[in-house]
């Protein structure tokens, strides 16, 4: 029997190599403690998806634990969000829960949803996406099944779009609010099977990642939850040797992200496994560096590709005349780039044609002048310079 090579790997083998703090946990620590008044979303209205079971249930108590005033409970099974409901209560006898099966990748339902919110509630404060699913398989692309494929996308990407877009619309523009959508380490990498599950993840960041561009009073944020054993995992079970993190954990990381002191994480990635301390020392760093946001690597733009940009002249060749090759070598070129360089002519390149045989060419020289940018050739020829050059 051979051994999938990724069964070797040591257990916090995910938790260390995307370790971006000094300090690492795999349960639930007091600076996540839902409990904490630091934590308190008092007076708040929660919305959570895939609250029926495994993290998003986890987190709907968490934010009953937190004192939350009124939590929506949302996903497709009405049953299990009854069972939920029946738990928050056990927390907080003073909660209003409101379960609404909603199926998060229907318009229709999810318009639903919105104006039930509205009219039982008023305006939210906060939206969980914690629906979501890796139905996509362990295969590779060429064997894969495309209505399972793009199943991860209806619900990791469409689901929380539309969620966002619904949210969004009650909050408006002027109320701040707070977005936390439930992600994967697994959208930093892929891999040659199971493709469907990271990339859709890897859109779901770009999602929270757009959305304080446009309402900037709202945070939006993604996070790793950890790795728990759920149902989804079950499904996977290679994944399982590294599911050694409590549901708790990912819970308190929601409720602590829903919190002021997560805001400069807004459109931003984090871990659950991440010391939340630590980031909050980091924090200045964080911002002025720009990081735990998507980028690609490389080195770009003008100071590396200096000459992106070229115009060609063609000095037609003359019956009867001699072409002054010597006063474009050394007077005219070099007074034009005294006078465009300030316009961007970063340089230029000369060649002389000469008769091929008893064929005389048709030009006398050529000029390749290279410019940072095309804008920079309109410039020079408007400015007052064109005239001397």
């Amino acid at each position: 029997m051979t051994t999938d090579p990724i069964q070797l790997l040591p257990a916090d083998y995910f938790v260390t190599t995307h370790q971006f703090t000094k300090a690492v946990h795999r349960d639930q620590y007091p600076s996540i403690d839902p409990a904490s008044p630091k934590l308190s979303q008092k007076g708040k209205t929660v919305i959570v998806t895939g609250a029926s079971q495994g993290i998003g249930k986890a987190i709907a108590l968490a934010f009953a634990k937190a004192d939350a005033a009124r939590i929506v409970l949302a996903s497709r099974s009405g049953q299990k969000l009854g069972a939920t409901k029946q738990e928050l209560l056990k927390i907080n006898r003073n909660l209003d829960v409101l379960v609404l099966p909603t199926d998060t990748t229907s318009e229709e339902s999810v318009n639903h949803l919105e104006e039930t919110v509205k009219s039982k509630f008023g305006i939210p404060d906060v939206l969980v996406n914690g629906a979501g699913i890796w139905a996509g398989g362990d295969t590779i692309i060429g064997e894969s099944n495309p209505k399972d494929w793009w199943t991860d996308f209806e619900v990791n990407v469409k689901g929380s779009y539309l969620m966002c877009r619904a949210f969004l619309r009650l909050v408006g523009l002027e109320k701040e609010a707070t977005i936390v959508n439930v992600n994967t380490w697994g959208m930093l990498s892929t891999g040659p099977v199971g493709t469907s599950y990271p990339i859709s993840k890897l859109a779901l960041a770009r999602l929270s990642e757009a959305i304080p561009s446009a309402y900037p009073k709202v945070s939006s944020m993604n996070y790793h939850p950890g790795m728990t054993v759920t149902e989804m995992a079950e499904l996977h079970p290679q994944v399982l040797h590294f599911c050694k993190d409590t549901v708790e954990l990912p819970a308190g990381t929601a409720v602590y992200l829903a919190s002021p002191h997560a805001q400069f994480l807004s459109g931003r990635y984090m871990s659950a496994n991440w010391d939340v301390d630590d980031l909050e020392a980091k924090k200045d760093e964080i911002i002025e560096k720009n990081l735990l946001k998507m980028d690609l690597k490389g080195e770009f733009g003008s100071a590396v590709a200096t000459t992106p940009f070229s115009t060609t002249v063609l000095y037609p060749a003359k019956e009867g005349a001699k072409f002054d090759m010597d006063y474009l070598l050394s007077s005219h070129m070099p007074l034009a780039m005294k006078h465009w360089a300030q316009y961007g002519l970063k340089g230029y390149e000369i060649t002389q044609y000469e008769p091929i045989g008893e064929q005389k060419p048709l030009y006398s020289a050529q000029v390749v002048m290279k410019w940072d940018r095309p804008e920079s050739v309109e410039m020079a020829m408007r400015a007052p310079e064109a005239q001397i050059v």
